[in-house]
């Protein structure tokens, strides 16, 4: 009996432990930084701005109209993967995780990545 009980406390505790690892997707605050996007898809297009990590090519966002709003900035160096220095960065009028990027009359959504 007592080994089934010891059994028991090494199972539980086991099951305790694994369930309080880290995965890719955890981060404080529940935004994924630009080091765990690329660690999920090493060829993202992703943008970096206010802090936050967007990532392009979502598949219903590029299939859904989005709205420009009001200009929020332009890419600087450093700040994207794919996307061109001085290209214009506007939110988006529907949704506030979405931003809408134009650069020469084209137009590309990033969706803000969110964790666990």
């Amino acid at each position: 009996m007592r080994k089934f009980f010891t059994l028991l406390l090494f199972l539980c505790l086991s099951f305790v432990l694994v369930g309080c690892t880290t995965s890719v997707g955890q981060n404080k605050g529940g935004y994924l930084t630009k080091k765990q996007v690329v660690k999920l898809d090493p060829k993202a297009d992703w943008l970096k701005f206010e802090g936050k990590v967007y990532k392009s090519n979502i598949g219903w966002s590029d299939m859904g109209k989005f709205t420009k709003g009001s200009k929020l900035g332009e890419v600087s160096r450093g700040m994207a993967s794919h996307i061109p220095i001085g290209a214009e960065i506007y939110e988006s009028k529907e949704r506030s995780d979405i931003l809408i990027v134009d650069y020469m009359k084209v137009e590309k959504h990033y969706l803000l990545q969110r964790g666990e």
